[in-house]
């Protein structure tokens, strides 16, 4: 039966707000004949458009997909596929400042959601929380260190013992684990028409940094539980190079320009890093939009808001 016999029934003559769950229900279902199904779904899903919601950060506790997206009377939901716009850079490109400003910039035009893809700030998993709190605390140790081959030598021995290697094993693990919930559910929100704006995006081309995998050394092991455990972890850095953002945004600043910004890294991590940024390549799916981020903030937020717009 078509859905348009299914709905002369006479039961549906006079619909309740059951009814009309069932239809949408089933509306939702049969897509295939829905060219706007997306924002079918986002009815579905959203609260009205008249209540106000509240522009999200990873910071909030969430009970919804929905729940950290930015709706007003005035906004509007993509009637196609939404957008997910990503941004990458170094240390001190401005990549937090500027996804919070064009999130505040659009919000009042469309449906935003704000997402944070890396490990250190943000919400963490509360497996993953202690070793953060633990990391932040040897970072600052060995920054203050005078030697830099002191600090290698004492960072290799360290690898070396049990403990830290299951500490890294947690750590890694868990980022992935939180990476893979966190990239499903923007997924989701672009199905149903929203603009998601992420501060980084996982990578599958440089292992051990830059939101590459963190285990990827140890995919080879001998123990097959340790060799599995690496390869699991790999796969949602695989499946995200895979499936690119529609828009990546690389803020491209100079490692001398980042070192003045940020000086919570010796000079020469930030050389590593922005040479890291500069060779991602992204396959067709993707559209690169590059940007000089070592100009003043009102002059990139500028050309952002006009690269971006001209885009959605």
């Amino acid at each position: 039966m078509t859905i348009k016999g299914r709905y002369r029934h006479p039961e549906y003559k006079q619909l309740t707000p059951l009814h009309y769950s069932f239809i949408v229900d089933e509306l939702y279902n049969d897509f295939s004949l829905l060219r706007t199904h997306a924002l079918l779904a986002s009815i579905k899903s959203r609260k009205t458009m008249d209540e106000p919601l509240h522009v999200g950060t990873t910071d909030d506790a969430v009970t919804s997909a929905t729940s950290r997206v930015t709706t007003t009377s005035s906004s509007i939901t993509l009637p196609a596929d939404g957008l997910i716009i990503s941004f990458i850079g170094c240390d001190g490109s401005g990549k937090s400042t500027i996804t919070s400003e064009l999130t505040s910039f659009l919000s009042s035009k469309l449906d935003i959601y704000n997402m944070y893809l890396g490990s250190g700030d943000g919400t963490s998993s509360l497996i993953r929380y202690p070793l953060k709190l633990l990391k932040q605390w040897t970072d600052k140790r060995h920054t203050k260190k005078g030697n830099p081959l002191k600090q290698e030598h004492l960072h290799a021995r360290k690898l070396r013992t049990k403990l830290t290697v299951l500490a890294k094993f947690t750590w890694a693990l868990t980022l992935s684990f939180e990476k893979r919930k966190k990239l499903k559910k923007i997924r989701k929100l672009r199905s149903l028409g929203y603009v998601i704006i992420t501060d980084r995006y996982p990578q599958y081309q440089i292992m051990g940094r830059n939101d590459g995998p963190l285990l990827h050394d140890w995919i080879q092991h001998k123990n097959k539980i340790i060799q599995y455990l690496a390869r699991w972890e790999s796969r949602i850095y695989k499946e995200a190079d895979m499936k690119p953002p529609d828009l990546i945004v690389r803020l491209n600043v100079s490692a001398d320009i980042a070192f003045q910004r940020k000086k919570d890294m010796k000079f020469e991590e930030f050389r590593k890093r922005v040479k890291d940024i500069s060779s991602l390549e992204f396959n067709e799916k993707a559209t690169v939009i590059e940007i000089d981020a070592n100009r003043s903030l009102n002059e990139v937020l500028s050309e952002v808001k006009t690269k971006i717009w001209g885009h959605i």
